[in-house]
């Protein structure tokens, strides 16, 4: 993850590589779903270490320019990719054309179909967010316009711990008073749903957080995706 990226720099090395980029060519479903590890959009990346892109896709540009390349050579659409190791729930819209377009927007949801979207890839982060640890790199507004650079469609504003910053300690840290683990900021998650049996085939996700107050789970924002 320290090197520098070069064309040779692999984080899923040659073999791995082939077979996602062959299953992905040679899917017929609709929607073709993957998961990573760690983020795919343009903002991922742990902070924590000071080095740029460690331990995110944003420290193996070459690699994802070459699966994003294939599968637009390719005319592959309905892409999808759930990530995580982003410590703050967002999502993103990859290798798209302008204009972009969605079918219908509200404050707290959106509609695209996938007709409109050529072979753009859709990244989804549903990481847990945590005020101490979260990537939380901040938002280039100027990149929404160029479609160089992932477009951000949803991103959780920051939640604040009962307890100040400076009260929670360091994990496995024993402190007089205070917890050993510290408390998690939000406890948000991404729900999936995917219907291809009726038409239009749609995928839909949606981000939910938890009410500390109530306990009960309000629903932040919803993509949804027609076909």
């Amino acid at each position: 993850m320290q090197n520098e990226d070069t064309v040779e720099k692999k984080m899923l090395g040659y073999e791995q590589l082939d077979w996602l980029l062959n299953g992905l060519k040679e899917s017929t479903l609709t929607f073709k779903i993957f998961f990573s590890s760690t983020s795919l959009n343009d903002y991922g990346g742990d902070t924590s270490s000071r080095r740029t892109g460690y331990d995110s896709w944003m420290d193996y540009k070459f690699e994802r320019e070459k699966i994003l390349s294939f599968i637009k050579d390719n005319h592959i659409q309905g892409v999808l990719v759930f990530s995580s190791d982003q410590h703050y729930p967002s999502a993103h819209i990859l290798n798209w054309y302008p204009p972009l377009k969605h079918i219908s927007q509200l404050e707290k949801s959106i509609e695209y179909s996938l007709k409109d979207l050529g072979t753009a890839v859709f990244d989804f982060s549903a990481s847990h967010l945590n005020y101490k640890r979260a990537t939380r790199h901040p938002l280039i507004p100027e990149n929404q316009d160029n479609n160089l650079y992932s477009y951000e469609i949803f991103r959780v504003d920051w939640g604040m711990p009962k307890n100040t910053i400076e009260k929670v300690p360091p994990v496995n840290v024993s402190v007089e008073g205070l917890a050993e683990t510290p408390p998690v900021i939000g406890a948000v998650y991404g729900f999936a749903e995917v219907n291809t049996i009726s038409s239009p085939q749609t995928l839909s996700v949606k981000f939910f957080e938890l009410d500390d107050e109530t306990s009960d789970m309000v629903e932040l924002y919803q993509i949804k995706i027609l076909y």
